[in-house]
């Protein structure tokens, strides 16, 4: 191998893509030098796997063969954890390599594009959305020839020579979901498809779910997921064609991944994007003393190179990605300093691990070329030769020789200072980033005392908040028990409504006892009375049979008494009438009271069933009574009418056949008075008894 190259690795080698050689250890915190023997002219960094580029155009791959990323062409390999030669590519030279998450790009010297693994979303440019094992050729018109590839995560870009345009065009495909193609759409692209810009493109960078293009004057366009601030356009809206950022000029190299990057002509650094830094919705400079010549972004940390080759990390260090020995944090770039005696030229970050390709340090490749040290050792070097002084008496060949010893002890001396020189810068720039560091961590001290009081204001408005409300609380609990203590008299003045209602339902059903037992009693004395009635009819038939003559007079009297019979039934129909007004309004009551006790069943809903349940056997019962007070009512009534009708008809028909003696007529006709006299008394005691019934009826 060439002394001049060296590369370097660190990081996760879960699947062999540090190119160790084994997997001994899952990862490594502190750079690793490996020596392939081959130079390198390019390196690229994907999600689980590494391409290496030489001079000579032969391409190299190894880490995770999953989808066939290596581009080796046997799907039976899982990883290679050496460089792999891509076979199909040994007998075209290659000059530019790319490595998305799971796929891999390369361009030929004849400006052919070649694409191969995962081809999910179209991200080969094929025009399918297979996987390929092998590289293949993506098709593009006669005359376009492709200039350089890059790849993001799930899309491809290539910068194409355009016969048709008098500069470079960007051609682009995969997906697109976020914008990120610039098409001015959200969907996947199984073919190249042209962006269009108005400059002229130099670059791309795809990152994870956004695009950056930087032109021939140094502007940035940017476009797809704004999630979190990566497009640097001052807010969080995701765009779908490019949009310039702002405020960024004279740039000559960018980066995309999870975040954003560009280094411009005067080799300044700016971030924009989310990580550990915090979030930048534009861009902003690194306040560092590196001169940064190159940088690379990985997924949530990323590494720059500056002018005296040494390379500088931070981001997120779960895996050791960073280089420093250790798994913590970088806000601001740090530098590695197990490479500090080195010279690191190129570097790629992938998505848990770094590969950089540098030379060892000018002493180091000094010492390389043993012959030329053993040539001068034991030679004094500090100081001239004694015998200088008087050149007359040296030969000319030993003055030659001591003046060349001269001349290499002050080239050697220039070395040293030189080196002194960059020591000094090496520690300036450790110690000016030390202080950067102290300066950032105090202002993050200030920033979190700032940041405790604010906590602790509104720790004491929540406090006064939570008093506040435990006051109302207690308000409230207070107000629900006077509520409930109200509820809990109403509910005991319901019982005693209730158990009031009861006594006067008992006492009613009492009271309907006694009227049914009166109303047996008086039907079973009507009846006996009629009866009797019945009985002195017929008697008073036979006897009137028996008169043969009556006297005029003595009809006339009859009928006098019949009409009399007639005006006092006529008084009893209109009592009886009056009686079943009475219990018209006895039912109106009897309603009013029902809904008086829904109403009092309303306020208190917990004794609605219960209260509901003695309506309704207080109804029945009420219902119950007015029917049997009606039926007896009517059968009374039915009774007198009957009673009356037959008294008289039968009457009339015995005088109208025979007139009886004027003797017997008289004695019958007292006979008449005084049973109509027992008749008249009985229908008084019975109407007594109906009147009894009206108090027992207001109960309900």
């Amino acid at each position: 191998m060439d002394p001049s190259d060296q590369i370097y690795v660190w990081g996760s080698d879960t699947w062999g893509q540090l190119g160790l050689g084994s997997q001994q250890s899952r990862f490594y915190s502190l750079p690793q030098v490996c020596s392939y023997s081959v130079r390198v002219l390019q390196v690229a960094c994907g999600e689980e796997h590494a391409l290496l580029l030489t001079p000579e155009g032969v391409l190299y791959a190894f880490g995770s063969n999953a989808d066939g990323r290596l581009g080796i062409g046997d799907r039976s390999i899982s990883l290679r954890s050496m460089p792999t030669l891509v076979p199909d590519l040994a007998s075209c030279p290659v000059v530019g390599i790319s490595c998305g998450a799971g796929h891999s790009a390369a361009v030929s010297a004849s400006g052919d594009l070649y694409t191969w693994g995962q081809g999910r979303h179209g991200a080969l440019g094929t025009g399918g959305s297979l996987n390929h094992w092998a590289p293949q050729q993506v098709s593009f018109p006669s005359g376009y020839t492709v200039k350089a590839v890059f790849c993001g995560g799930r899309h491809t870009s290539a910068l194409v020579n355009d016969p048709a345009s008098a500069h470079s065009t960007v051609y682009i495909c995969g997906a697109g979901e976020a914008g990120q193609l610039g098409l001015g759409r959200k969907d996947s692209q199984l073919v190249l498809k042209r962006v269009h810009l108005e400059a002229e493109v130099t670059a791309v960078a795809p990152g994870y779910a956004h695009t950056l293009f930087l032109t021939s004057s140094g502007s940035v366009y940017s476009t797809g997921s704004n999630a979190s601030g990566q497009l640097g356009t001052g807010n969080r809206k995701s765009v779908k064609r490019p949009v310039l950022i702002a405020g960024l000029s004279e740039v000559a190299h960018i980066a995309a991944g999870t975040q954003s990057a560009a280094i411009t002509r005067d080799s300044k650094l700016y971030l924009w994007g989310s990580g550990v830094f915090g979030e930048y919705l534009t861009p902003q400079r690194v306040k560092s003393a590196v001169e940064a010549q190159r940088v690379s972004l990985g997924s949530g940390f990323g590494a720059v190179v500056d002018s005296q080759g040494h390379i500088w990390t931070w981001g997120s260090n779960a895996g050791g990605e960073l280089g420093h020995g250790d798994t913590d944090v970088r806000l601001t770039p740090f530098p590695v300093m197990a490479l500090k005696d080195r010279f690191v030229r190129l570097v790629a970050c992938g998505s848990g691990f770094t590969v950089a390709v540098g030379a060892p340090s000018v002493r180091q490749s000094r010492s390389l070329s043993g012959d030329f040290h053993k040539e001068r050792e034991g030679r004094a070097r500090s100081s001239l030769p004694g015998n200088l002084s008087n050149p007359q008496r040296v030969p000319p060949s030993r003055l030659h020789r001591d003046l060349e010893d001269w001349k290499l002890q002050a080239s050697e001396a220039q070395s040293a200072l030189a080196r002194e020189e960059r020591d000094f810068a090496w520690r300036s720039q450790s110690t000016g980033t030390q202080l950067e560091l102290m300066a950032e961590r105090a202002k993050r001290t200030d920033y979190l005392e700032e940041r405790l009081r604010g906590l602790e204001n509104a720790l004491q408005a929540t406090q006064l908040q939570l008093q506040s409300t435990a006051s109302a609380a207690l308000l409230r609990v207070e107000e629900t028990s006077r509520r409930r203590e109200r509820l809990e008299s109403d509910l005991k003045t319901a019982k005693s409504d209730i158990n009031r209602l009861e006594t006067e339902l008992m006492a009613a059903l009492r009271a309907k006892a006694d009227t049914e037992k009166q109303l047996e009693r008086t039907t079973f004395s009507t009846e006996a009375a009629l009866q009797d009635l019945s009985r002195r009819q017929s008697e008073l038939e036979s006897s009137c049979l028996l008169q043969s003559h009556s006297s005029s007079s003595q009809l006339e009297s009859l009928r006098a008494e019949k009409a009399h019979l007639s005006t006092s039934l006529q008084r009893s129909t209109e009592a009886r009438e009056v009686a079943e007004a009475e219990t018209e309004q006895l039912q109106a009551q009897v309603q009013g009271l029902e809904s008086a006790v829904q109403a009092r069943e309303e306020e208190l809903g917990r004794l609605r069933s219960a209260l509901e349940k003695q309506e309704a056997r207080n109804r029945k019962l009420v219902e119950a009574l007015e029917g049997e007070v009606r039926r007896r009512a009517g059968a009374l009534h039915r009774a007198k009418a009957a009673v009356s009708v037959g008294a008289d008809s039968r009457s009339f028909s015995s005088l109208d056949r025979t007139r009886p003696s004027s003797a017997l007529t008289s004695t019958k006709t007292s006979s008449f008075h005084h049973n109509k006299s027992l008749l008249e008394a009985r229908m008084d005691a019975f109407e007594h008894q109906l009147s009894t019934l009206k108090p027992s009826k207001a109960l309900f």
